[in-house]
Protein backbone atom coordinates (compact mmCIF):
# COMPACT_ATOMS: atom_id res chain seq x y z
CA UNK A 1 0.00 0.00 0.00
CA UNK A 2 2.76 2.07 0.63
CA UNK A 3 4.05 1.88 -2.92
CA UNK A 4 0.74 3.00 -3.57
CA UNK A 5 0.02 5.82 -1.30
CA UNK A 6 2.28 8.99 -3.04
CA UNK A 7 0.42 8.85 -6.39
CA UNK A 8 -2.91 8.08 -4.97
CA UNK A 9 -3.02 10.91 -2.90
CA UNK A 10 -2.09 13.16 -5.59
CA UNK A 11 -5.34 11.67 -7.29
CA UNK A 12 -7.37 11.76 -4.77
CA UNK A 13 -8.49 7.88 -3.31
CA UNK A 14 -8.18 7.57 0.38
CA UNK A 15 -6.25 5.27 2.43
CA UNK A 16 -9.29 2.30 2.20
CA UNK A 17 -9.25 2.57 -1.65
CA UNK A 18 -5.45 2.59 -1.52
CA UNK A 19 -5.46 -0.65 1.14
CA UNK A 20 -8.50 -2.41 -0.91
CA UNK A 21 -6.27 -1.69 -4.46
CA UNK A 22 -3.04 -2.93 -2.53
CA UNK A 23 -5.24 -5.94 -1.75
CA UNK A 24 -6.31 -6.90 -4.61
CA UNK A 25 -2.71 -6.40 -6.27
CA UNK A 26 -1.57 -8.85 -3.69
CA UNK A 27 -4.91 -11.48 -4.34
CA UNK A 28 -3.81 -11.97 -7.84
CA UNK A 29 -0.19 -12.95 -7.08
CA UNK A 30 1.84 -9.31 -8.11
CA UNK A 31 4.24 -8.50 -5.70
CA UNK A 32 3.45 -5.15 -3.75
CA UNK A 33 6.98 -3.66 -4.99
CA UNK A 34 6.40 -4.02 -8.66
CA UNK A 35 2.72 -3.70 -8.74
CA UNK A 36 2.55 -0.67 -6.23
CA UNK A 37 5.26 1.13 -8.47
CA UNK A 38 3.46 -0.09 -12.00
CA UNK A 39 -0.42 0.71 -11.03
CA UNK A 40 1.20 4.41 -9.57
CA UNK A 41 2.87 4.93 -12.55
CA UNK A 42 -0.66 3.52 -14.56
CA UNK A 43 -2.71 6.32 -12.17
CA UNK A 44 -0.28 9.02 -12.72
CA UNK A 45 -0.78 8.61 -16.56
CA UNK A 46 -4.14 8.69 -16.29
CA UNK A 47 -4.57 11.78 -14.31
CA UNK A 48 -1.89 14.05 -17.09
CA UNK A 49 -4.16 12.27 -19.66
CA UNK A 50 -7.43 13.72 -18.33
CA UNK A 51 -6.21 17.34 -16.69
CA UNK A 52 -4.09 17.53 -20.68
CA UNK A 53 -6.89 15.97 -22.60
CA UNK A 54 -4.47 13.50 -23.97
CA UNK A 55 -4.31 11.48 -27.07
CA UNK A 56 -4.83 8.52 -24.98
CA UNK A 57 -8.04 9.96 -23.23
CA UNK A 58 -10.97 8.53 -25.49
CA UNK A 59 -9.00 5.48 -24.99
CA UNK A 60 -9.19 4.83 -21.42
CA UNK A 61 -12.79 6.29 -21.39
CA UNK A 62 -13.66 3.98 -23.98
CA UNK A 63 -12.55 1.01 -22.08
CA UNK A 64 -14.49 2.14 -18.99
CA UNK A 65 -17.72 2.15 -20.97
CA UNK A 66 -17.60 6.30 -20.83
CA UNK A 67 -17.54 9.37 -23.58
CA UNK A 68 -13.87 11.24 -22.73
CA UNK A 69 -16.43 14.21 -21.12
CA UNK A 70 -18.31 11.17 -18.68
CA UNK A 71 -14.76 10.10 -17.98
CA UNK A 72 -13.00 12.75 -17.14
CA UNK A 73 -15.74 14.07 -14.92
CA UNK A 74 -15.61 11.00 -13.03
CA UNK A 75 -11.94 10.74 -12.98
CA UNK A 76 -12.12 14.42 -11.27
CA UNK A 77 -15.13 13.75 -8.41
CA UNK A 78 -14.98 10.16 -8.03
CA UNK A 79 -11.44 8.43 -9.20
CA UNK A 80 -11.82 4.94 -7.58
CA UNK A 81 -15.03 5.01 -9.49
CA UNK A 82 -13.42 5.35 -13.07
CA UNK A 83 -10.23 2.86 -12.17
CA UNK A 84 -13.12 0.38 -11.44
CA UNK A 85 -14.61 0.98 -14.62
CA UNK A 86 -11.36 0.51 -16.38
CA UNK A 87 -10.40 -2.44 -14.57
CA UNK A 88 -14.00 -3.63 -15.54
CA UNK A 89 -13.60 -2.43 -18.71
CA UNK A 90 -10.78 -4.58 -19.81
CA UNK A 91 -12.00 -7.72 -17.80
CA UNK A 92 -15.10 -7.52 -20.47
CA UNK A 93 -12.77 -7.11 -23.75
CA UNK A 94 -10.85 -10.21 -22.85
CA UNK A 95 -13.80 -12.01 -22.07
CA UNK A 96 -15.29 -11.18 -25.47
CA UNK A 97 -12.47 -12.13 -27.29
CA UNK A 98 -10.35 -9.37 -27.50
CA UNK A 99 -6.42 -8.95 -27.12
CA UNK A 100 -5.57 -6.59 -24.16
CA UNK A 101 -1.73 -6.57 -25.44
CA UNK A 102 -3.50 -4.51 -28.29
CA UNK A 103 -5.67 -2.29 -25.90
CA UNK A 104 -2.86 -1.84 -24.32
CA UNK A 105 -0.69 -0.61 -26.37
CA UNK A 106 -3.52 1.76 -27.76
CA UNK A 107 -3.72 3.16 -24.21
CA UNK A 108 -0.38 3.49 -24.13
CA UNK A 109 0.76 1.21 -21.63
CA UNK A 110 4.00 -0.62 -23.20
CA UNK A 111 6.33 -1.50 -19.95
CA UNK A 112 6.15 -5.11 -19.17
CA UNK A 113 5.33 -4.67 -15.73
CA UNK A 114 2.58 -2.03 -16.26
CA UNK A 115 1.10 -4.32 -18.93
CA UNK A 116 1.07 -7.70 -16.65
CA UNK A 117 -0.45 -5.68 -13.41
CA UNK A 118 -3.23 -4.63 -15.72
CA UNK A 119 -3.44 -7.80 -17.48
CA UNK A 120 -3.93 -9.10 -13.89
CA UNK A 121 -6.21 -6.91 -12.43
CA UNK A 122 -8.72 -7.23 -15.20
CA UNK A 123 -9.26 -10.46 -13.82
CA UNK A 124 -9.88 -9.23 -10.67
CA UNK A 125 -13.01 -6.73 -11.52
CA UNK A 126 -14.93 -8.16 -8.56
CA UNK A 127 -12.17 -8.93 -6.29
CA UNK A 128 -11.62 -5.67 -6.24
CA UNK A 129 -15.20 -4.49 -5.22
CA UNK A 130 -15.38 -6.59 -2.90
CA UNK A 131 -12.35 -5.36 -1.47
CA UNK A 132 -13.59 -1.78 -1.47
CA UNK A 133 -16.56 -2.86 0.21
CA UNK A 134 -14.44 -4.40 2.63
CA UNK A 135 -11.67 -1.74 3.58
CA UNK A 136 -14.61 0.66 3.50
CA UNK A 137 -16.91 -0.55 6.15
CA UNK A 138 -13.65 -1.91 8.50
CA UNK A 139 -12.66 2.07 8.04
CA UNK A 140 -16.44 3.29 8.99
CA UNK A 141 -16.01 0.40 12.18
CA UNK A 142 -12.80 2.18 13.01
CA UNK A 143 -14.27 5.23 13.08
CA UNK A 144 -17.09 4.98 15.02
CA UNK A 145 -15.10 2.81 17.42
CA UNK A 146 -13.22 5.71 17.67
CA UNK A 147 -15.56 8.34 17.98
CA UNK A 148 -17.36 5.87 20.83
CA UNK A 149 -14.10 5.86 22.81
CA UNK A 150 -13.25 9.73 22.29
CA UNK A 151 -16.93 10.41 24.20
CA UNK A 152 -16.03 7.74 26.57
CA UNK A 153 -12.84 9.65 27.18
CA UNK A 154 -14.50 12.80 27.35
CA UNK A 155 -17.03 11.74 29.78
CA UNK A 156 -14.65 10.17 31.90
CA UNK A 157 -12.04 13.96 32.11
CA UNK A 158 -15.31 15.11 32.92
CA UNK A 159 -15.90 12.91 36.03
CA UNK A 160 -12.32 13.06 36.95
CA UNK A 161 -12.56 17.06 36.71
CA UNK A 162 -15.87 16.98 39.28
CA UNK A 163 -13.63 14.56 41.72
CA UNK A 164 -11.29 16.89 41.28
CA UNK A 165 -13.36 19.70 41.58
CA UNK A 166 -15.47 17.85 45.18
CA UNK A 167 -11.77 17.09 46.58
CA UNK A 168 -10.63 20.86 46.38
CA UNK A 169 -14.47 21.80 48.02
CA UNK A 170 -13.43 19.04 50.82
CA UNK A 171 -9.99 20.29 51.29
CA UNK A 172 -11.01 23.72 51.98
CA UNK A 173 -13.81 22.40 54.07
CA UNK A 174 -10.95 20.93 56.42
CA UNK A 175 -8.85 23.62 56.46
CA UNK A 176 -11.13 25.91 57.58
CA UNK A 177 -12.56 23.23 60.45
CA UNK A 178 -8.68 23.69 61.02
CA UNK A 179 -8.58 26.62 61.13
CA UNK A 180 -11.38 27.18 63.39
CA UNK A 181 -10.21 24.20 66.04
CA UNK A 182 -7.18 25.93 66.12
CA UNK A 183 -8.73 29.77 67.24
CA UNK A 184 -11.00 28.16 69.56
CA UNK A 185 -8.05 26.28 71.19
CA UNK A 186 -5.93 29.08 71.54
CA UNK A 187 -9.04 31.10 73.30
CA UNK A 188 -9.31 28.20 75.53
CA UNK A 189 -5.10 28.69 76.07
CA UNK A 190 -5.81 32.32 76.67
CA UNK A 191 -8.59 31.87 79.28
CA UNK A 192 -6.65 29.37 80.81
CA UNK A 193 -3.46 31.47 80.91
CA UNK A 194 -5.63 34.44 82.66
CA UNK A 195 -7.16 32.29 85.22
CA UNK A 196 -3.58 31.70 85.99
CA UNK A 197 -2.84 34.75 86.31
CA UNK A 198 -5.75 35.67 88.43
CA UNK A 199 -5.27 32.93 90.75
CA UNK A 200 -1.49 33.78 91.28
CA UNK A 201 -2.27 37.50 92.13
CA UNK A 202 -5.26 36.46 94.67
CA UNK A 203 -2.22 34.36 96.83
Amino acid sequence: ASRIAGSASQIGLTSQQVLALATSLSSVGIEAEMGGSAISTIMTNIDKEVALNGKHLKTWASTAGMSSKEFKKAWETDTMSAIQAVVKGMGEVKDEGGNLNVLLEELGVKNIRQTDTMKRLSNASDLLTNSLQIANNAWEQNSALTTESDKRYNTTAAKLGQVKETLKEVAIDLINLEIQDIGELATVEYIYTDAGKFEDSAK
